[in-house]
């Protein structure tokens, strides 16, 4: 939806409704602060949802961690051991 596909282009409309929605509504840090508990592929789309929000709205992401400066240690803390030996990670 944010990039679009062999078939379909993307609508600037949804994409500046997406995003707008994961500022206003908190949506972005209640995701990130969810991480660990979604699946492998889920954590992919999240990390393209965030890398696009960052990499589209530069500023507007700047002033989002200037208001949640413990964005920084979720992320950071995102990287927790799992059962097995491997480690999990967000993207």
């Amino acid at each position: 939806m944010l990039y679009g596909d062999g078939e379909n282009e993307t609508k600037p409309e949804n994409i500046k409704k997406i995003l707008d929605d994961l500022m206003v509504n908190e949506l972005l840090m209640v995701i990130l602060a969810q991480m660990r508990r979604l699946e492998f592929e889920a954590r992919k789309d999240v990390a393209a949802i965030y890398t696009f929000a960052l990499r589209s709205r530069k500023d507007e992401m700047i002033a989002y961690f200037q208001r949640h400066p413990d964005i920084i240690t979720i992320l950071v803390n995102g990287y927790v051991p799992c059962a097995s030996d491997t480690v999990c990670v967000l993207f």
